[in-house]
């Protein structure tokens, strides 16, 4: 296993073993743009692995509508012409389903 992948695996468990909405917000705060990044890996395994770890967040936050998503960052990414397409369509999609 890489040192990408061990990093992803180790953010998925952080914010999956988050017991309470304060501690959920704090990690995708934390985590989540980062981790967006890494759906520029070349490798298939990492970007599963994101993937994955989106589904498991999107299904956590449509029942909890009072946990907020970290917009600033996730627009300020998105402006940035240097990331690759794929980041920057999941980038929007996060930071529209907080407006």
């Amino acid at each position: 296993m890489n040192c990408v992948s061990a990093l992803v695996d180790r953010v998925f468990l952080r914010i999956v073993s988050t017991d309470s909405d304060e501690l959920f917000q704090a990690s995708l705060h934390k985590f989540l743009a980062p981790v967006l990044l890494k759906l520029a890996s070349q490798s298939e395994d990492v970007r599963k692995k994101v993937m994955e770890l989106l589904v498991h967040i999107n299904k956590r936050l449509k029942s909890r509508p009072q946990v907020t998503l970290p917009v600033n960052e996730l627009i300020a990414q998105y402006a940035d012409a240097s990331n690759p397409s794929m980041v920057t369509v999941r980038r929007l999609k996060y930071s529209c389903d907080t407006i």
